[in-house]
């Protein structure tokens, strides 16, 4: 994962500045570093020469191998909150979008072979006595769909 770090003119940009913003960023984003391939850090000064609450904003950019990237933005009153809490920001939608495509991968057309107690009815006996085959597939979105056919062939959906 390599992380670029670009401030505005309003903001002094050393070394020591650009390490601090690099390890802070590192340390939250650990545990996804495999699927990042480059991180930018946009910090700036909103207010610039004046001072108040909230006027220091971080902004992360994070390219994900293969997909879309993903921004997210935080202000703070220094440049280290802003950070942590624009890391912390990014941690948590890289999860999400990231949990969502195992999710679609693992989950996607999962057959069950035994019927959740929840969902045992009286249509599922009559349907398993008249010689239908009752299974039930996990969707995209993780809900149960419970299908009745005749081996591959579906012939009614609930």
């Amino acid at each position: 994962m390599r992380i670029e770090v670009s401030t505005a003119n309003s903001i002094n940009g050393s070394e020591a500045l650009t390490s601090q913003i690099k390890g802070l960023i590192q340390h939250e984003l650990t545990n996804l570093e495999e699927h990042i391939t480059r991180i930018e850090v946009h910090v700036s000064d909103a207010n610039a020469d004046k001072s108040g609450p909230d006027d220091m904003k971080c902004s992360l950019e994070a390219r994900l191998k293969g997909q879309q990237p993903i921004v997210v933005t935080d202000t703070a009153t220094t440049i280290e909150q802003a950070t942590k809490g624009a890391a912390g920001k990014m941690k948590s939608s890289l999860e999400r979008t990231l949990g969502r495509q195992s999710d679609r991968r693992q989950n996607c057309g999962q057959q069950f072979s035994s019927v959740p107690d929840q969902f045992t009815t009286s249509d599922n006996e009559t349907a398993l006595e008249n010689g239908l085959t009752l299974w039930w597939t996990k969707t995209s979105f993780g809900r149960l769909k419970r299908s009745f056919g005749y081996k591959a062939q579906t012939v009614r959906e609930l």
